[in-house]
C-alpha cells in the first residue's frame, strides 16, 4: 500500500517536470540546465542538513533556558526546517547561476529555482514514504509544496534582479520561510493546543500552494515569448 502510494505521489511531480523541460522544445542547452536544476535541487539537502544541524543545536541551547513548548516549536519550523530548506534551496540556485555557462532569461531562472524546489521535494518524499501514512504521501505529492516555494522565490529573485541587477533578494527568501514555516507549524500538536488557527492555516495554505502550482503552469504558458522575460536577465 506504502509503495504504491509512493508512486502515485511522484505523478504530479513528473508532470511539473516534463511540462519545465519541455516548455522550449528545440533548445537543447535549456533542456539540459532544467535537468541540472533537478539534480542540484537532490544536493540541496547537504547544505539543508547541514544548517539544521547548526540551527538545532541552537535550539538545544536555549531550550534548556528560554524556550517553552510553543516557543520550541515556533523556532523548529522556522528555523531548524523551513529557514534551513529554503537557504539551502536558495544556494544552489546561486551555484547553478555561477557553474551553467548560459545566458540565463528571467523565466529560466524562474524554472530553475521551481525545478531545485521540485527535486528537493522529491529527495524528501524518501524517508516520508518510509515513515508517514499513505494519505499524507498522497497529500504532499499533489501539493508538491516544494516546487510552489521554488516558484515564488524565483519569481521574486527575477523581481528584484529586474530592478537592481544584484544576485540576493531579501523577499525571495523570508516568503517562502514564512509559508514553509507556518505549514509546519501550526500542523504540531503543541501549536494546536493553543489555537484554533492551527486548524484553518495549514488547510489554506495548502489551497494557497495548489494555487501557485495553477498559476505556475499558466504564467510560463503566457510569457514564454514575451521579450521581458526571454531575454538576458542582469544577474
Amino acid at each position: 500500500m506504502l509503495i504504491a502510494a509512493f508512486l502515485i505521489s511522484l505523478i504530479p511531480s513528473i508532470c511539473i517536470y516534463l511540462f519545465l523541460i519541455n516548455r522550449i522544445l528545440d533548445d537543447q542547452i535549456y533542456r539540459s540546465t532544467c535537468g541540472k536544476a533537478l539534480i542540484y535541487g537532490f544536493l540541496s539537502v547537504f547544505p539543508v542538513i547541514l544548517m539544521s544541524f547548526i540551527f538545532s543545536l541552537l535550539e538545544r541551547l536555549l531550550a534548556k533556558e528560554l524556550l517553552g513548548p510553543v516557543a520550541k516549536e515556533f523556532f523548529h519550523a522556522y528555523l531548524v526546517l523551513a529557514l534551513s530548506e529554503e537557504l539551502g534551496k536558495y544556494f544552489m540556485l546561486q551555484k547553478l547561476l555561477k557553474k551553467v555557462p548560459q545566458p540565463f532569461t528571467p523565466i529560466s531562472v524562474i524554472t530553475c529555482m521551481t525545478l531545485i524546489g521540485l527535486g528537493f521535494g522529491l529527495f524528501e518524499d524518501i524517508p516520508y514514504a518510509l515513515f508517514t501514512s499513505a494519505g499524507q504521501m498522497l497529500v504532499r505529492g499533489v501539493l508538491a509544496m516544494h516546487a510552489g516555494y521554488g516558484y515564488i522565490m524565483g519569481c521574486l529573485t527575477v523581481k528584484h534582479m529586474k530592478r537592481t541587477g544584484k544576485r540576493f533578494s531579501f523577499a525571495a527568501l523570508i516568503v517562502p520561510v514564512l509559508l514553509h514555516g507556518t505549514y509546519d507549524c501550526f500542523l504540531s500538536e503543541e501549536v494546536s493546543e493553543v489555537t484554533d488557527l492551527a486548524v484553518f492555516l495549514p488547510v489554506l495554505l495548502a489551497v494557497f500552494g495548489a494555487a501557485v502550482l495553477i498559476h505556475m503552469f499558466v504564467f510560463l504558458r503566457r510569457r514564454r515569448n514575451d521579450p521581458e522575460y526571454t531575454s538576458p536577465a542582469a544577474l
